[in-house]
């Protein structure tokens, strides 16, 4: 039995390993722009893409999936550029 819990434990790790060695993820990212102090994350996989973009001064939080390689920090961005434009009016 213990040989056993030791093989399932193993295989479990090893499959852990491999769906996330090719992950791509940034640190938690820090900058300043229109709308004051923003604080980010974002992470992606074949086929998958996401950004976490909290803007800390201005009280929003732009989170956005995509099924597109790529495709969540274009939009990000983007949505970022209209709430600055908002904000100002």
């Amino acid at each position: 039995m213990k040989r056993r819990k030791q093989t399932e434990s193993s295989l479990y790790a090893r499959f852990v390993v491999q769906m996330t060695a090719p992950l791509s993820t940034n640190i938690w990212q820090k900058g300043r722009g229109p709308l004051g102090k923003v604080v980010g994350h974002s992470g992606g996989f074949d086929g998958i893409d996401s950004q976490l973009d909290i803007y800390v001064d201005a009280g929003y939080i732009v989170a956005v999936m995509s099924n597109i390689d790529r495709g969540a920090s274009p939009l990000a961005a983007k949505i970022g550029r209209v709430l600055g434009r908002i904000k100002s009016n």
